[in-house]
């Protein structure tokens, strides 16, 4: 309804998380997306990744800093030094991943300060995760799914 634009949702236990282009905000919903509440901190996200631990941290891609954490649930937010340049990432209770536009997969086990590059995918454009796993999609119909935090991928679906 043109009262913001998400680029990225994520819904964890207790509330859902929206990165809102249109303020440079985190909102949070409580009640399911019918009430929100702007955080403080403004970050220009296209992705973003809750810590399923600990609600209050999160990662972000920010359009001009690059990879963003926040340790006071998005009321500040820090660059990260040396990150990979990273498109998606996803939080799962083993690690935090990231996929790089070249198909490179990097895994983070310290909340995004540290990364390292643990496997590559051949056209993925999405990753996306249920809690433990993590799914990797690739045009035209191929599907990966990954069970150990990102390093092995074996094909689910397509060819």
């Amino acid at each position: 309804l043109g009262e913001a634009d998400f680029h990225a949702l994520v819904v964890t236990d207790e509330a859902l998380y929206g990165a809102d282009s249109t303020t440079s905000r985190v909102l949070v919903s409580n009640d399911g997306g019918f009430t929100w509440q702007a955080r403080t901190g403004e970050a220009q996200l296209v992705d973003l990744a809750i810590d399923p631990a600990d609600a209050d941290r999160m990662v972000g891609v920010d359009l001009d800093r690059g990879l963003v954490v926040s340790n006071d649930g998005a009321g500040s937010w820090d660059p990260v030094d040396a990150a990979p340049e990273l498109v998606d990432i996803e939080w799962t209770s083993i690690a935090l991943v990231g996929l790089a536009a070249d198909g490179s997969v990097h895994r983070s086990t310290d909340a995004g300060r540290t990364w390292q590059q643990i496997a590559s995918l051949e056209g993925v454009q999405a990753l996306g995760a249920d809690g433990v796993d993590l799914y990797a999609f690739a045009t035209p119909d191929r599907f990966h799914r990954s069970s150990d935090g990102g390093e092995s991928w074996p094909l689910v679906a397509g060819r």
